[in-house]
């Protein structure tokens, strides 16, 4: 609260409408999501370090850059700058992580030959 100049009355403000903040925080998050896939994809990420290092580039990219707005034209604090970098740093890098894995799950279920539809043997 001290970082941000918030008061007590507007902390009270923000949890009545929270859940909006909420779900505006998800489709956020969503849609960041979606365009690392893209990038994911057409970068060709296959495993762990490929992931970690489109987390970094990402966030080097679009995050930092941005973030560093705070510092220099909102007179926000460095420690909050950090802190707030950090934050997104962290899960630039998970969601990567999630990525990779949640795609090898599916490309490996995509070629499933044992269920229904499967023409292996059937010459």
């Amino acid at each position: 609260m001290r970082l941000t100049n918030l008061s007590p009355e507007q902390i009270e403000l923000g949890k009545k409408r929270l859940w909006v903040v909420a779900l505006f925080g998800l489709l956020a998050s969503m849609l960041v999501a979606y365009v690392m896939a893209y990038f994911g994809i057409a970068r060709q990420v296959y495993d762990w370090a490929g992931a970690l290092e489109l987390g970094l580039w990402c966030w080097v990219g679009f995050c930092a850059p941005t973030l560093l707005g705070q510092v220099l034209w909102d007179q926000k604090p460095v420690r909050l700058y950090l802190i707030d970098a950090f934050y997104w740093l962290v899960s630039f890098l998970v969601m990567a992580l999630i990525l990779l894995y949640t795609s090898v799950l599916f490309v490996q279920n995509s070629y499933n030959t044992q269920g229904p539809g499967s023409y292996v043997g059937n010459e």
